[in-house]
């Protein structure tokens, strides 16, 4: 028999789950499992069970004692489990049935080895400690002051450990694979000063020194902010060894290498989770079966049906089956609104977590999924794959070797090769009164069998129907299920999408139970044409305050509305949000939504612009006014953070981008695509920001702006030239230069005939280069702009550098890094690396290495990765120069895959060309 705790309460009895009763019920289980093998009078236990004095608790208890006793019954065991003696009631648990107890030992021993420093075992016996959680402890039981401190503790004691993990993982030397978590858990915990400590010397043994003070600044902000309180003295002075180079923070050079980390991505699990026992033992069975390749389970229903529910539960009950970790991801296969999730986009997140560097992450989906399985090799890890469009949509996605567990979720059949089908149907009766004795209490249910058997019958059986009219009921304690049946009864609802008339019953009923304001939140934000809803960009939708928007995000979540994906992140359920799309084109005006539409545009147009305007060196650029917006937007302390808000907005702001293309709304489909630009450089976005800038191009035409369609096509071709499209880079800019000139727009004139340049130089036509340079900075000093100007001198004294004119290249490098500099102009990093390679050049290597370290530092100061992937090209070359190979190999290595990232083919072969030297010279030594 197994009793687990560390998630929803369950026992097992031969791997089958026991009927435990409601959550009072549990609660009676749940206190006698604090004490097991232990006898405890009835006086004892009424304190744990209920906190208030409540009529004939005792006798209750005993009706709740003999039930407890019937549902342990286990047909394999000789002996009853709880039984009463002369001192009270006892229920005896071996050693081992209980995760609690097998949690506890498991972190004991790993506290045990990391206090002896065998940091390999520690983590071990964390890790397995920590599999054994499958959500909030004791999920399911009714919360009484006893059990609620013992979940507490529970928590705290599973946060301990986690932390511990980590720390074990960063002695073993996995700071690179341990990155991804440790953000995430920083972000998620931020009160928690050991998880910003452990990502600091994370962050700083992976060399991101700058990230990792930022990291403090950005900690020690909201401490300020928030409590008014300094960092903890551990913390602080972390940081002045961080920011003095303490050798001794370093990996100890005995330290092991390699991916130790694992990753836990799941849900929480469900508390109450219901019925589904065939389908979760033929899941069971598959995995326990194997084979030579990945075990392959394809979940396949309508939706609403809990086909991720039953994932999700299935991935929890394996989970310790798994150890190295699991994986999710919701692949958007049935959104309405929104394009499916990018299997290269999901590959990336998942090599990150993998313990792959950004920079080593390759660009094409192939080569992505190729290394995807590399890193799985060896690994057990279960993988759920939520909402796939069809099988196209996975392929790439998963496993090649034996040992990891796939779960795929879908509403549409698929032939994946290899997997097992599992249909969901709809809940049996007998499950679907469960789910309502689960949220309702099985006392209510029974009581209204008539009743219960009726309103099951009007939501289809159909689980997401059935869960929402029990928490309508919860939260209407007046209300009997009789008059919750009369209503659905008596009230005809137009159809949903998916065509289910009951679940569209529940929903509208549970719709308008809202105030006047939920609703309309709740309308706006199911049609928004974008994915998640924030407190800020919901407060812009709906036109209120930010608390006004939080409050009612929150209740809209706990009504079960909106999904909650992560903090402070909120999203409707697909048939909520195609729902709440057809009410809000009958309740709100066209003119209503409209408006929303456009404040949400303002708001994140305004965002964009101001947190790219803290991260880039040149000013951002404007071809439309930015409106204002009453509502705030996202504070940014550092690069890092502004680099961490397009990451996680970037499907927003694409989706809006399309939006406004599509909904005829050309002054924001002009502009957004501008204001992306800092990320579409420092990502692998290519072809979404070639089709971005095509939706600005056209957009321009429609409001006849030259100047916002010369400057469009200008990016156009610096896109095609980074994929050395040279033909291609050179229509985009002519036109480009055509078009400003016709506009008179003189800046936009400089920015064209300087691509023209860049061209000139990258076809070998210096002289022709070099008088384009001249021209276009001749029109940036008419108009007053020194930052383009300087930035143009940089680019002919690299010109005159590839004419073989060393001298006058360094003399021109050196004048203008020296007024970049003293202006504090982050160009200048440019500026030193075409001065470092010219100095090389001229045999002055040991300046140039020096030069090219101020370069690269400048660049990694504001995340600029290619200026940075060129940076280490040229001090590679400077290194291979001094004969030290073995760090002109790494150099070289790492602007390869910099480049590879970005899909910046020129860079990409400038790092090869150093590469291939290197081998050259090895051939020639031997």
């Amino acid at each position: 028999m197994e009793f687990r705790v560390l998630g929803p309460l369950t026992v097992l009895c031969d791997e089958r789950e026991l009927a435990l009763g409601g959550p009072r019920q549990r609660a009676v289980l749940a206190a006698l499992l604090l004490r097991p093998n232990e006898s405890i009078t009835a006086e004892r236990l009424v304190p744990l069970v209920w906190d208030h004095p409540v009529p004939a608790a005792e006798s209750n208890l005993r009706t709740y004692l003999t039930r407890l006793r019937k549902a342990l019954a286990c047909p394999p065991e000789p002996v009853a489990r709880l039984v009463r003696d002369e001192n009270g009631y006892r229920l005896t648990v071996h050693d081992g049935e209980c995760d609690r107890e097998v949690f506890a030992g498991l972190a004991e021993r790993g506290d045990r080895a990391f206090r002896e420093g065998d940091h390999a075992t520690a983590a071990d016996q964390y890790q397995r400690a920590l599999a054994l959680f499958r959500g909030e402890p004791f999920g399911g039981v009714a919360a009484e002051s006893a059990l609620s401190a013992a979940a507490v503790a529970l928590t705290e004691r599973h946060r301990t450990v986690l932390e511990r993990r980590m720390e074990a993982g960063l002695a073993l030397g996995g700071h690179r694979e341990l990155l991804g978590e440790l953000r995430r858990l920083a972000a998620r915990s931020p009160e928690r000063e050991t998880l910003t400590r452990l990502l600091m010397l994370a962050l700083h043994r992976d060399g991101r020194r700058d990230e990792a003070l930022a990291a403090y600044t950005a900690h020690r902000a909201r401490l300020d902010t928030e409590l008014g309180v300094e960092p903890g003295a551990e913390l602080s002075t972390l940081h002045e060894r961080v920011r003095d180079g303490d050798p001794s923070l370093d990996l100890p050079r005995h330290a092991a290498t390699g991916p130790v980390s694992s990753f836990r991505q799941l849900p929480p699990d469900i508390a109450d989770f219901t019925g589904r026992e065939a389908e979760l033992a033929r899941i069971a069975r598959a995995a326990g079966e194997g084979g030579d390749g990945p075990v392959i389970v394809f979940l396949t229903g309508m939706g609403g049906v809990g086909k991720t529910r039953l994932a999700v539960r299935a991935a929890w009950s394996l989970a310790a089956e798994y150890p190295d970790g699991q994986l999710f991801t919701d692949l958007r296969g049935h959104d309405p609104e929104l394009p499916p999730a990018d299997p290269g986009a999901v590959l990336e997140g998942f090599l990150d977590l993998l313990g792959v560097h950004r920079t080593e992450i390759p660009r094409g989906l192939d080569a992505r999924s190729r290394l995807f399985r590399e890193r799985l090799t060896g690994k057990r890890v279960v993988l759920v794959l939520d909402n796939a469009a069809d099988a196209a949509a996975v392929r790439p996605l998963l496993p090649g070797a034996a040992g990891c567990l796939v779960l795929i979720t879908s509403r549409r059949e698929a032939a994946v090769d290899g997997a097992v089908a599992v249909p969901v149907g709809m809940f049996t009766e007998r499950e679907a009164l469960s789910l309502l004795g689960r949220i309702l209490g099985e006392q209510r249910v029974g009581d209204e069998a008539d009743a219960a058997g009726e309103l099951v019958g009007h939501c289809g059986r159909l689980p997401l129907a059935v869960a929402v009219a029990a928490h309508r009921l919860r939260t209407r304690r007046t209300w009997r299920m009789a008059d919750l049946v009369e209503r659905l009864g008596g009230r005809g609802l137009g159809e949903l999408a998916v065509g289910d008339r009951s679940v569209e019953r529940v929903l509208a009923l549970s719709y308008e139970a809202l105030g006047h304001r939920e609703r309309r939140v709740l309308r706006l934000v199911g049609a928004q044409p974008v994915q998640d809803a924030t407190a800020a960009s919901t407060a812009a939708l709906c036109g209120l305050d930010v608390a006004t928007a939080d409050g009612i995000l929150r209740s809209l979540a706990a009504e079960h509305l909106l999904g909650v994906i992560a903090p402070g992140r909120y999203r409707p359920h697909d048939l909520v949000r195609a729902h709440m799309t057809a009410l809000s084109a009958v309740e709100d005006t066209a003119g209503d939504r409209s408006a929303a539409v456009e404040r949400l545009l303002d708001w994140y147009s305004r965002a964009a612009y101001e947190i790219a305007g803290r991260m880039v060196v040149y000013p951002v650029r404007l071809v439309r006014p930015i409106p204002s917006t009453p509502v705030p937007v996202p504070e940014t302390a550092s690069v890092a953070d502004g680099v961490a808000w397009f990451d996680v907005e970037y499907a927003n702001l694409y989706a809006l981008i399309r939006h406004a293309a599509a909904a005829g709304r050309p002054e924001h489909a002009v502009q957004l695509p501008f204001l992306l630009r800092v990320h579409y450089t420092n990502r692998d976005h290519t072809d979404d920001w070639i089709a971005a800038m095509e939706i600005a191009v056209d957009a321009a035409r429609a409001l006849g702006d030259l100047a916002a369609e010369g400057h469009a096509r200008v990016i156009l071709g610096m896109i095609n030239h980074n994929l050395s499209r040279l033909r291609a880079s050179r229509e985009q800019v002519t036109m480009a230069l055509d078009l400003h000139r016709r506009g008179g727009d003189i800046e936009g004139e400089a920015g064209a005939t300087m691509s023209l340049g860049h061209l000139d130089r990258a076809e070998g036509r210096y002289r022709q280069a070099l008088q384009n340079y001249e021209r276009a900075r001749a029109l940036y000093v008419a108009i007053g702009d020194r930052a383009w100007e300087l930035s143009l001198s940089g680019a002919m004294g690299e010109t005159l550098h590839q004419m073989g004119r060393l001298d006058q290249a360094i003399d021109v490098l050196t004048a203008t890094a020296a007024v970049q500099t003293d202006l504090g102009f982050g160009s200048v990093a440019s500026t030193l690396t075409n001065l470092g390679a010219a100095l090389r050049g001229a045999g002055r290597v040991a300046e140039a290495v020096e030069t090219l370290e101020r370069a690269l530092a400048g660049f990694r100061a504001r995340s600029l990765t290619r200026g940075e992937a060129e940076a280490l090209v040229q001090l590679a070359k400077c290194r291979r120069d001094q004969g030290d190979t073995e760090a002109a190999g790494e150099l070289a290595r790492e602007a390869l895959r910099i480049a590879r990232g970005l899909g910046d083919r020129a860079k990409e072969v400038d790092a090869v060309k150093v590469l291939e030297d290197l081998t050259t010279d090895a051939g020639e030594a031997s």
